[in-house]
């Protein structure tokens, strides 16, 4: 989905404007790329992925992803691992939706919910259900996210945005233990078949 430059950039830079981030260990779910367009002024930006803007600023900074890249992290957010509390930061921008099986969608969000550290903040921002059609089999609402404070979470932010995704900062407060698989499954949409892309990963279609 990519990193928007005029919305959720301008976040991003304001949660880390008072904050020493060469001691923040952060992950980037996915390999992001700045989505383009104009500026005010009419100028035009080259491609740029969100990694090479920051990544030398933090004491550490990980993209996870399947697919090959500079600095990336060859990483199946849909298996279950033993990684826990490595990092102070994590960005999901347009990234678990992807995630195909219902095991693999449940784990990814296992996978980070362990690995953020308590007071770590985290950034999501999704498609929300009933948008978006075709973009994916997973979808999201405010609701799904405002059930995470029944487990260990403080939200900061959560809003729709113009574009119909789902914006989510929460910041970590506690080390209870994640939702069940059935909760899980009861608070997240599912969108049924959809035709899967030709190149997509095919370990994580049902």
């Amino acid at each position: 989905m990519g990193l928007d430059r005029k919305t959720f950039l301008p976040d991003f830079v304001e949660s880390i404007k008072n904050v020493d981030v060469s001691k923040i260990d952060m992950i980037e779910l996915g390999y992001q790329e700045i989505n383009q367009g104009d500026d005010p002024y009419g100028k035009k930006f080259r491609p740029m992925r969100f990694r090479d803007l920051y990544a030398n600023k933090f004491k550490t900074w990980r993209t996870l992803d399947l697919c090959r890249g500079n600095g990336v992290e060859l990483f199946d957010l849909s298996l279950l691992t033993n990684e826990k509390d490595c990092a102070d930061m994590i960005t999901n921008y347009g990234t678990t939706e992807h995630v195909e099986k219902e095991e693999g969608q449940y784990n990814c969000w296992v996978n980070i919910h362990n690995m953020l550290r308590v007071r770590g903040l985290i950034i999501h921002a999704l498609p929300l259900a009933g948008k978006w059609e075709g973009h994916c089999r997973w979808y999201y609402t405010p609701e799904f996210f405002s059930s995470f404070e029944e487990y260990g979470y403080k939200i900061q932010k959560l809003e729709l945005t113009w574009h119909d995704l789902v914006f989510c900062k929460m910041v970590k407060i506690s080390n209870t233990s994640f939702m069940d698989y059935s909760k899980f499954m009861s608070v997240v949409t599912f969108a049924g078949a959809m035709r899967i892309p030709k190149g997509h990963n095919p370990k994580n279609i049902t």
